[in-house]
């Protein structure tokens, strides 16, 4: 692997393994008049969050070279997915379009570790259809990938609707068909699915309504905000429910596709980032970029990041992937574009949701393409100025204190030499003589460089990184 000169971008897919991050493809070029998206790239790049320095987060991107032959092929609105215990990655959903006629590649398995990748045969000859812009989830209990939505397309620029689930048992290497009726028989793109924490279900945040097996340019009116209506996959019964969902604040989240949704392991908290308006296909970003939502009550809360200056506003068709670090749970959010028409300066981002009451960004100093920063973090300032401090205080003191005993010394002097008991000859060896012509001894002059010696403080903890709500101490 080389490190690389990043090229921004959006669309890719990303997941993490064995404390790594793996992002693959994505567009790097968007039409400022339509928003239309571009630039296909099919680089996998890396970042090994082991090597972070949370204190001054810089994101040094590797890439992988070359590119796995599996995976030649690149695109965007893509699903990647880490399984099998974190150990290995699904990459799917590219497609091409070449002479008016749609191609939809097979997935692609990856063990990062010995990088190894090979595209999926499908065993078994299940009637698997390929799809892009659904969802993908990994369920541990059935050593399963579940498989859902999005559109599917051979042959020709119309793209169709989705509305089945398969599953691949990654250990059995075997596809089955679950053959089960979705909510009023439609079927979504764009959504984000997660896994409940306990693993019994498999929540559907968001996304674009459709007929099943329609032609994506009519999609279903909008009678209601799917945001609100939340989709529920029970993986047990496979059955399908929905929920209409309430908010504990006067905001109710925008309609949205292309935007990411990621579970705070060990709470029943989701964390719900950015998106693209999904009305009529608009290419717009969505103005309230943050919610998170409650599965024990069903309800939504609009979340104002702390620490929001020079981070982004909002994304859409970024990657979200969580890590814990230093006792600290974050959420690094990759790549993508702030505007319908533009992409996103910042290449990673990472938010702390330790404290689901204060969740805020990582104040840091990366923000380029190559991630580099040079600013001092805030606890560092803090440390510095403290020791300024102490050292002016301990100067002074140094000060009043020679003065103090240079005066004393010269009244002992005019005593001695007046003193008509004395009679003992005087007598200055020559570093004395320097002494006084500097104005004091060679002990004051010990002292006084004693006092020079430079004063040292603590240097901030890694648990201080980053000072700034709720970030005080230190902040996947």
């Amino acid at each position: 692997m080389v490190r690389a000169a990043v090229q921004l971008r959006g669309g890719g897919g990303a997941a993490i393994v064995n404390n790594v991050i793996y992002y693959y493809g994505g567009y790097t070029k968007i039409n400022v008049t339509s928003g239309q998206t571009g630039g296909d790239v099919n680089d996998l790049l890396t970042l090994d969050l082991s090597r972070l320095d949370y204190s001054n987060l810089t994101y040094n991107w590797q890439q992988v070279t070359p590119t796995p032959s599996a995976l030649t092929y690149g695109g965007e609105t893509l699903n990647v997915v880490s399984f099998n215990s974190n150990s290995q990655v699904i990459v799917n959903g590219w497609w091409t379009i070449t002479n008016n006629l749609v191609e939809i590649f097979n997935p692609t398995i990856g063990t990062p570790a010995v990088n190894n990748w090979q595209p999926l045969s499908f065993p078994n000859n299940a009637s698997y259809q390929l799809a892009t812009s659904g969802g993908i989830v990994d369920i541990p209990s059935l050593h399963s990938l579940w498989f859902f939505g999005g559109f599917n397309a051979q042959g020709s620029e119309t793209f169709t609707s989705m509305p089945y689930v398969y599953l691949y048992d990654y250990i059995q290497n075997q596809f089955s068909f679950v053959n089960s009726r979705t909510p009023n028989n439609l079927t979504i793109d764009g959504f984000a699915p997660v896994l409940s924490d306990d693993g019994q279900k498999i929540y559907l945040f968001c996304g674009g309504m459709e007929q099943p097996a329609a032609n994506t340019n009519a999609r279903v009116p909008y009678v209601t905000n799917l945001c609100e209506l939340v989709w529920i996959y029970d993986v047990f019964t496979t059955s399908w429910t929905y929920i209409n969902a309430s908010t504990t604040s006067a905001r109710v989240p925008t309609a949205r596709v292309f935007h990411t949704a990621t579970l705070i392991p060990g709470t029943s908290t989701v964390f719900i980032y950015g998106g693209q308006q999904a009305f009529q296909y608009s290419p717009q970003v969505v103005n309230d970029a943050a919610y998170t939502f409650n599965m024990k009550n069903n309800s939504f809360n609009y979340v104002t990041l702390g620490n929001s200056n020079n981070r982004p506003s909002t994304l859409a068709g970024h990657q979200a992937v969580y890590n814990e670090a230093q006792g600290k749970k974050l959420i690094f959010i990759l790549f993508g574009r702030d505007t319908g028409t533009s992409l996103s300066q910042f290449t990673a981002s990472a938010i702390d949701v330790t404290d689901l009451n204060q969740l805020a960004w990582v104040n840091t100093n990366a923000s380029s393409g190559n991630g580099a920063g040079s600013h001092l973090s805030t606890g560092a300032i803090a440390g510095i100025a403290v020791g300024a401090a102490i050292a002016g205080i301990g100067a002074t003191a140094a000060l009043i204190f020679l003065f103090w005993r240079r005066r004393r010394q010269r009244q002992q002097f005019q005593l001695e030499t007046t003193d008509p008991r004395h009679t003992e000859p005087l007598f200055f060896s020559t570093d004395m003589e320097q002494a006084d012509t500097l104005g004091t001894s060679q002990e004051d002059t010990a002292a006084s460089h004693h006092l020079k010696t430079p004063i040292m403080y603590a240097k901030p903890s890694v648990d201080e990184h980053e000072t700034g709500k709720p970030y005080d101490h230190f902040a996947s």
